[in-house]
């Protein structure tokens, strides 16, 4: 997978976030399985962010543009 990151940092945020829904889990399995282009899902740390972000401005309601398997809603 081609990535703008090092695989050092990412286990890094993996290990120091919260770990991923069984709901987020099951979707992004599926999506591996079932998809050619499963390499657009976002890591597990962007997924967290968002959720950081939507929660600190006290976000009731989200709109996303451009899902792809719905993971990152």
């Amino acid at each position: 997978m081609l990535t703008a990151i090092s695989e050092r940092i990412l286990d890094y945020c993996d290990s120091h976030t919260t770990p991923e829904s069984p709901d987020c889990l099951a979707l992004a399995d599926e999506t591996r399985r079932s998809s050619a282009k499963s390499g657009m899902l976002i890591g597990r740390a962007a997924g967290t962010l968002l959720t950081v972000l939507a929660r600190s401005t006290g976000a009731r309601r989200a709109l996303e543009i451009g899902t792809f398997t719905g993971y990152s809603a």
